[in-house]
């Protein structure tokens, strides 16, 4: 999600009624969300990679409210010319904004999971943001398959200039 908050209120010990928000009476700071040092190494990484988007994220919001363009995109929306985002094979799968690729991890005890990655474009490449490995050249489209066995990885791809390599 574009968006990241913790919430939380802690003290009080009265339950809301269902229908009400009120005192959750729990930790909302992330070392204590953590159940081992693996979950928080994956919660430290995804709050500093929210960091490193914050800049993306206000261009595209900008866009956004400018233009009607969603921050989120189907990929038949942002690849409208490529066959396999247009008959929707790969709707399992958004942009966040014209160059970040995620595809969310929907199935427990998933080891690997398929990612398509159309033609990135002229002098453009995919790149795995985990690994910053380049995985698809500009003019070849590709499934790729992810490992997504550490509860830290998951498939997130960028849109990288081959000249900033």
């Amino acid at each position: 999600s574009p968006l990241f908050r913790l919430h939380g209120h802690r003290g009080g010990k009265s339950i809301p009624p269902p229908n009400q928000c009120g005192p959750t009476n729990g930790d909302n700071e992330v070392w204590n969300l953590a159940k081992d040092p693996e979950h928080y190494d994956a919660i430290v990484a995804v709050m500093k990679l929210r960091e490193t988007l914050r800049e993306y994220v206000l261009q595209i919001n900008t866009v956004s409210a400018e233009t009607g363009m969603p921050m989120m995109r189907p990929m038949f929306l942002a690849f409208p010319g490529d066959a396999v985002c247009a008959n929707n094979s790969a709707e399992a799968q958004f942009m966040l904004g014209p160059n970040w690729l995620i595809s969310p991890v929907t199935a427990a005890g998933a080891m690997t999971w398929p990612v398509y990655l159309p033609p990135p474009g002229p002098g453009v490449e995919w790149v795995y943001w985990w690994g910053n490995q380049t995985v698809a050249a500009p003019d070849i489209a590709v499934w790729h398959n992810v490992s997504v066995a550490a509860i830290a990885d998951f498939p997130l791809f960028y849109r990288r200039n081959i000249s900033m390599r």
